[in-house]
């Protein structure tokens, strides 16, 4: 017998982030089931033209204030649409008619406070156990974040791991690498091959490195925004360039042209952007910490980003592959195999496999 799942969809109508890349790509991907799929959005009719996926079908929501999502709304469009599990990206209702599902990303405003301001942090400590604790089934994408909830919420229901699929359709990213785009397919003359790309979160030691690596024929990309309160800004330099916005087809020419893919990040739940350059065949520098070595596996190149030295290794790392001992990325098989594990289609045959189980 299947279920009537609903799901929270609030995030399909936001900012670009990983909770609405996770969402996305297992809409599209639900396969044949005997489950219903109704999933809760700002704009239905825009996100039904975006994900034509013929087993979910789209309603509205109208409560832009989460409290009043979460409260009222939800319990009451699951008892008129006669919904059997509801799933939930970190936070469910405190009530309600039907069991839930939670999605918990990641723990980093537990595990690594100094990322998030108070308020953020404070929210997330209110509410995030309760979900946890109510929820018939917890999901995440990392074995990293599965052992991490496991230790923070002991009497939590069975952790079960999804992992994520990637940005980009396989098949663009696993195509031979672009080494001679045309001068009009890069942005601010970038030369394929000849720019260090960093996608993410904007950080000071992504630039300090780069600028003290020396190389005056190269050019450092970063792609992201400011977040969380986060208030630094990248130094005008005219080897620097910083690009919000990205649509995905700019994101996945930089991917195919960079000449090296730089990631070193502090913490994540997941690290979709080190999974994008893997698959895109960029020589990857990873931080070693939490999800990367999983995510990244035999195709990356680690280093401690927490050593007294990271910064000045970094450099001499940038440096050293532009001026002849370069970081060899994957193999064509290790991108076809990584690909087969990391993929919306096993994505989504897992979720349904966790929902025949509830």
């Amino acid at each position: 017998m299947g279920y009537r799942v609903g799901i929270d969809g609030h995030v399909l109508d936001g900012k670009n982030q990983g909770t609405k890349t996770f969402l996305r790509g297992l809409l599209r991907a639900i396969p044949s089931t005997a489950h219903e799929f109704v999933v809760y959005c700002f704009h239905p009719e825009r996100q039904a033209n975006e994900i034509t996926n013929p087993r979910v079908r789209f309603q509205p929501l109208h409560n832009h204030n989460a409290a009043l999502r979460l409260g009222f709304e939800f319990p009451r469009s699951f008892r008129r649409d006669r919904i059997d599990i509801g799933m939930f990206q970190y936070v469910a209702p405190p009530i309600g008619p039907t069991r839930t599902m939670v999605v918990v990303h990641d723990l980093l405003p537990f595990t690594h406070p100094q990322f998030f301001p108070l308020p953020f942090r404070l929210r997330m400590a209110a509410l995030l156990p309760h979900s946890v604790a109510r929820a018939a089934a917890v999901v995440t994408v990392s074995e990293a974040t599965r052992a991490a909830i496991r230790a923070r919420f002991p009497r939590a229901a069975a952790v079960h791991l999804v992992p994520e699929g990637p940005s980009f359709a396989a098949a663009a990213l696993l195509a031979p690498r672009t080494e001679d785009l045309d001068a009009d397919a890069l942005p601010h003359g970038l030369r394929a091959g000849r720019f260090v790309l960093a996608v993410g979160r904007i950080e000071p030691r992504k630039t300090r490195a780069f600028l003290r690596a020396g190389r005056d024929d190269i050019d450092l990309v970063l792609v992201g925004a400011q977040d969380m309160g986060y208030e630094w800004r990248p130094p005008t330099h005219p080897r620097v360039r910083h690009i919000v916005g990205a649509d995905d087809a700019l994101l996945l020419r930089l991917h195919r042209a960079a000449g090296l893919f730089v990631y070193p990040s502090a913490a994540e739940g997941f690290g979709l952007p080190l999974l994008d350059a893997v698959l895109a065949g960029a020589p990857v520098l990873s931080s070693d910490r939490t999800s990367m070595p999983e995510v990244g596996g035999t195709s990356a190149h680690y280093f401690d980003p927490d050593a007294d030295d990271a910064e000045a290794w970094l450099a001499n790392a940038i440096a050293h592959h532009f001026g002849g001992d370069p970081f060899q990325p994957a193999t064509a098989e290790m991108r076809a195999r990584h690909a087969r594990h990391y993929a919306w289609d096993a994505a989504a045959q897992r979720l349904i496999e966790i929902l025949d189980g509830m």
